[in-house]
């Protein structure tokens, strides 16, 4: 134990001749100082993204606005829209399939379009 003891103040001796505990000290404090920083400058960042996408009540009152100024002019707007007509939903099968074409027939197509 005291061998283990010897050499821990050795190395200690060692680290303190390279690193001086005042150089030492001054680094922890800027190192300190540049955490709380960082800290400030997240905070107003995460801040400021929370009050650009918590807009929500705002879209939500434009709404109402839009609308009520559709009512005073009498635009009823879903009204219109259920005039518009609507995409087909589904697509339509082919009944019969399309002809396969042989290389000969192609190669006779391309014949009468150089001609």
């Amino acid at each position: 134990m005291a061998d283990a003891v010897g050499k821990t103040s050795q190395t200690m001796k060692v680290m303190e001749k390279q690193m001086p505990v005042d150089k030492l000290a001054k680094n922890m404090h800027d190192f300190t100082a540049a955490q709380e920083r960082l800290g400030v400058a997240d905070e107003m960042v995460s801040e400021t993204l929370d009050a650009m996408l918590d807009e929500s009540d705002d879209e939500a009152e434009e709404d109402a606005i839009v609308n009520q100024v559709l009512d005073e002019i009498g635009i009823d707007l879903n009204a219109q829209l259920s005039k518009v007509p609507k995409a087909p939903t589904t697509l339509t099968s082919v009944s019969e399939p399309a002809e396969q074409l042989t290389d000969s027939d192609l190669q006779k197509i391309l014949a009468n379009l150089r001609s």
